[in-house]
């Protein structure tokens, strides 16, 4: 009961990660509980999606952020291959990924737009991590992007997605 008043406290930004547990019924049933908790408090949530599987919780995204009425545009999705980012950006959702691979960061960058990625630094805590923006801006130019793709990787996505103004 003190948890929503804790969440809705106006230096709350954000809630997660939350990870979309899919077995038993009760585990999902919480995740629609936290989402739809973060929708009623207007907040935007980071969702982390399980390294095992994968493909079953970008499946079950969809349907509990919209029974939920959280907009996609609230929800970084974290994790996942460049095909389900793609999916999931097609459908609305901000994507992070944990860790940058120039390999894949870049490609995926040019193909989306930067806007559309939050990166971490790979060293914890996904895009809302403290040391993410300079590993991310130093990576990022070491994969050839634009010094305005690298601002947008860097936090502009993420800082728009919270509501601050820098």
């Amino acid at each position: 009961s003190r948890l929503p008043a804790f969440l809705g406290a106006p230096g709350i930004l954000g809630i997660g990660p939350l990870t979309p547990r899919l077995a038993p019924p009760a585990r999902r049933r919480v995740f629609e509980a936290q989402l739809a908790l973060a929708a009623e408090l207007r907040r935007p949530v980071l969702v982390r999606l399980p390294a095992r599987a994968e493909a079953p919780a970008v499946s079950a995204i969809v349907p509990a952020t919209r029974g939920a009425k959280l907009e996609p545009s609230a929800v970084i999705v974290q994790g996942g291959t460049p095909r389900s980012i793609q999916i999931l950006h097609a459908l609305g959702y901000c994507c992070g990924l944990e860790a940058i691979v120039p390999e894949v960061a870049a490609p995926l960058a040019s193909r989306l737009g930067a806007g559309a990625l939050v990166l971490g630094s790979g060293l914890g805590g996904g895009p809302v991590d403290f040391l993410a923006p300079h590993r991310t801006v130093l990576l990022a130019r070491e994969a050839g992007l634009s010094p305005s793709a690298c601002r947008a990787l860097a936090g502009r996505t993420a800082t728009r997605l919270f509501g601050l103004s820098l």
